[in-house]
């Protein structure tokens, strides 16, 4: 993860080579040493630029990537961010025509009301959509600096995250499935997945 230029509370972490920018949550700063949202007084930064907010028309063209989630075709100056269906911490960016899925930092939901990771109590989602699935010793007990993830065992269109030692299923978009090469949801040709079943 990167700080980001000129806004303390923002930053930058890569995803399969792009570099994509969250938010911390209000009142903290990203801090580049621990690589989390961190209280100002321990972040040394010089670039106290608060969160500010644009506010214009934008318009594009594109097309819906699921239902009600529509992503342009080329990338606008503004983030497009969805909401993940089941699990609180994940959420979707809008990256050239497709959705492309990400994850807060540890212990922060994704608040779709503010476009950012946020603290679990500003967030309306229940830890319940998070359906942990036993741990089959598969996943580290502590959460390691980058994600691991499995593809599920039967179904193209689901893959785990470790999540403290355990496997948490995620499911990709109606119509991608779980690319193992590139750890993330793509498109059907791109994926080998000939003896699994998909359930959309």
């Amino acid at each position: 993860m990167l700080p980001h230029e000129s806004d303390c509370s923002k930053f930058y972490k890569c995803s399969h080579g792009v570099p994509v920018e969250l938010r911390c949550p209000t009142d903290l700063y990203f801090n580049p040493q621990q690589n989390y949202c961190d209280w100002p007084k321990n972040v040394n930064c010089t670039n106290k630029n608060a969160r500010r907010i644009k506010s214009r028309s934008v318009m594009f063209t594109g097309r819906e990537v699921s239902n009600g989630k529509f992503c342009p075709l080329e990338n606008p100056e503004e983030d497009i961010l969805y909401p993940h269906e089941s699990n609180c911490s994940l959420f979707y960016k809008c990256f050239s025509g497709k959705l492309v899925a990400h994850t807060c930092p540890p212990n922060l939901y994704y608040n779709p009301d503010k476009k950012y990771c946020d603290w679990p109590a500003n967030v309306n989602c229940s830890t319940e959509q998070h359906n942990v699935t036993n741990n089959t010793g598969d996943c580290p007990l502590e959460n390691p600096a980058q994600d691991i993830l499995y593809p599920h065992e039967s179904k193209c269109n689901v893959f785990y995250k470790c999540s403290n030692g355990q496997k948490v299923p995620i499911e990709c978009l109606p119509g991608l499935y779980f690319n193992p090469k590139t750890n993330s949801c793509d498109w059907p040709e791109n994926v080998n997945c000939v003896n699994h079943t998909s359930v959309n």
